[in-house]
C-alpha cells in the first residue's frame, strides 16, 4: 500500500513542480490552469489514499 502512496504522491509533487517552474506569466489563464491542475492532482491523491484506506481494512 505504502508503495502504491508514494508512487501517486512522487508523481503529483513533480508534476505540480514542473507546471510552477516553468511558468513563464502569471497571467488569468496561466493561474487558472496551475488551480485546476493542482485541484485535480490533489483529487488523484485523495482519492487513491481512500482506495489504499480501503485496502487495509478488508
Amino acid at each position: 500500500m505504502a508503495a502504491v502512496m508514494a508512487l501517486v504522491f512522487l508523481f503529483v509533487v513533480a508534476s505540480v513542480g514542473l507546471m510552477l517552474k516553468i511558468s513563464v506569466g502569471l497571467g488569468f489563464a496561466t493561474i487558472f490552469a496551475m488551480t485546476c491542475f493542482s485541484a485535480l492532482a490533489i483529487g488523484v491523491f485523495v482519492f487513491a489514499f481512500v482506495q489504499v484506506r480501503g485496502w487495509e481494512n478488508e
